[in-house]
């Protein structure tokens, strides 16, 4: 893989590739959520699409993991290391887990809420921001990202 260079907008957009694929999968599950929501199997249709965000983010994630790529540039907003892809990929376990274990709990108890599912993966988006953020700036959006949703949920 070619280094990455973070002082290009290409260059900072690849290296938060995890959180832009799980972003974009929180969004989608939250336009899913906001047009269905009647039914019980909605929230187990939203389950399941945050299992494939989840899925789709952890592939990324050991992706850039494995192939190491390099950086060229200042190291501004994220860093682009090992630690970060660890630790963000302890992070989407978890995350994959507490999706696991509410998909039986929220349909043997008969909670309609898939809006749930958009916020963890909300949540997990800012603690992978925590991951991997470079400057303190960085781990404040981090933390307010995922407080927000947390405090809701």
């Amino acid at each position: 893989m070619n280094p990455i260079d973070l002082s290009a907008p290409g260059g900072m957009i690849l290296a938060l590739l995890p959180e832009i694929v799980l972003g974009f999968w929180g969004i989608v599950v939250l336009l899913l959520a906001g047009v269905r929501h009647a039914d019980a199997d909605d929230p187990r249709l939203a389950g399941h699409l945050s299992l494939v965000g989840l899925l789709s983010a952890l592939l990324v994630t050991g992706y850039m993991w494995f192939e190491q790529p390099g950086v060229t540039g200042p190291v501004l907003m994220m860093s682009v290391d090992a630690f970060r892809y660890a630790a963000s990929s302890v992070v989407l376990l978890g995350a994959i887990m507490a999706v696991l274990v509410s998909l039986g709990y929220l349909g043997r108890e008969r909670i309609i809420v898939p809006e749930y599912y958009a916020l963890l993966l909300f949540a997990v988006v800012g603690m992978m921001i925590m991951c991997g953020a470079a400057d303190l700036i960085t781990v404040f959006l981090g933390i307010e990202l995922m407080s927000l949703c947390v405090y809701v949920l």
